[in-house]
């Protein structure tokens, strides 16, 4: 009896096959597609375009310094007088002595103008002849070396005065009026332009942009925009080119010196300061944008889950490049479209299946 009602209720219950397994929800972050200057930063110091140091050519006291030490001063601008009398004097001596020979000049032109005609008639001698000739040469290059020194002497008299070849910004002087200075003398001042101005800095061989060392090859400037960070962090408004490169690779540092050319009418970039510069392929390339909140690290490397078709859990790894934003680079193992899951869930596995709560796209 016993068994008989045993097997009567096996057969009211018939077996139970396990439940399937309830998708799990997440949260996606999708892979957006994004633009990205490939770039390189360096080291840099600013340096005026040009710089001119100021000396005295014509000894004589110092009579004028009108210029203030440290302003900027235009081009023409008169920074140092030297007492110009005596050089004035020596001026119009020279003119005199060159008014006195172009009278012995036309003297002797007419006198043998005379002579060529006598002897032409047979009347003046072969020797008065020469004689003549003789001077009337002497006399042309007397008047040769008195326009020289007449030269000269307007130069020395124009020497008396320094002017600013360029507009730029002054420094110091190193003597004032009232000394007498001998020429050659030293440095007055310094001169230096610094509208534009040149950031030098140097470049590894192992810069990241091949376009660099190929147009160097070719003995052009490379087509990279060149930017300025200052200290503090600001981006300087205007963009620079590439001016001047090295033509040879230092040996000691594996490294090539560049300078590039920025505007500098604000005068935000001083002399002799330390910036950075970023190099920047004028052409932006297409990159897949990986949000970090999807971001999964091991010891070995960097991994994301993905939603596949079939809403499953894949297990991507990932290559990070440059921060664009808060957004990464992914430089492989994603593209613009896929669909990342957000880290912290400790359930995530491969294989899972998934329920979407939400997209959010950065």
């Amino acid at each position: 009896t016993v068994a008989f009602l045993l097997l009567t209720a096996g057969c009211d219950h018939p077996e139970q096959k396990p439940a399937s397994e309830a998708p799990m929800p997440v949260r996606v972050l999708p892979v957006t597609a994004g633009s990205y200057h490939s770039s390189y930063e360096a080291v840099a110091q600013v340096k005026p375009f040009r710089t001119v140091e100021l000396v005295a050519r014509v000894s004589g006291f110092l009579q004028e310094r009108p210029f203030r030490e440290g302003s900027f001063v235009k081009k023409g601008d008169l920074l140092y007088l030297i007492e110009p009398a005596q050089y004035r004097i020596a001026q119009e001596n020279a003119q005199a002595q060159l008014d006195m020979m172009k009278a012995r000049r036309d003297n002797a032109a007419a006198e043998f103008g005379r002579i060529r005609q006598l002897y032409s008639e047979k009347i003046a001698s072969p020797d008065r002849f020469d004689s003549a000739k003789a001077a009337k040469l002497e006399a042309e290059a007397a008047v040769q070396a008195a326009e020289a020194e007449l030269k000269q002497a307007e130069l020395n008299c124009s020497y008396t005065r320094i002017t600013a070849p360029f507009d730029g910004w002054i420094g110091l002087t190193s003597r004032d009026v009232g000394n007498y200075l001998q020429a050659p003398s030293g440095t007055l001042a310094t001169l230096v332009q610094v509208d534009p101005v040149r950031v030098e800095f140097s470049v590894s061989d192992a810069f990241a942009l091949p376009k660099l060392t190929a147009e160097l090859q070719q003995g052009r400037a490379p087509e990279l925009v060149v930017r300025v960070l200052q200290r503090d962090d600001a981006l300087y408004p205007e963009a620079g080119k590439i001016s001047f490169w090295e033509n040879r690779m230092d040996p000691e540092t594996a490294s090539i010196r560049l300078q590039a050319r920025f505007s500098n009418a604000d005068r935000q970039l001083i002399p002799g300061e330390f910036v950075r510069v970023r190099l920047e392929e004028p052409a932006a390339e297409p990159v897949a944008l990986v949000d970090p909140a999807a971001l999964h690290y091991n010891q070995t490397r960097t991994f994301v889950y993905v939603v596949g078709p079939d809403s499953r859990l894949a297990v991507r790894p990932v290559e990070l490049g440059a921060q664009i934003g808060n957004l990464f680079i992914a430089k492989s193992g994603l593209k613009p479209g896929d669909r990342t899951v957000a880290a912290g869930n400790p359930l995530l596995r491969p294989g899972a299946p998934v329920r979407i709560l939400e997209e959010n796209a950065r």
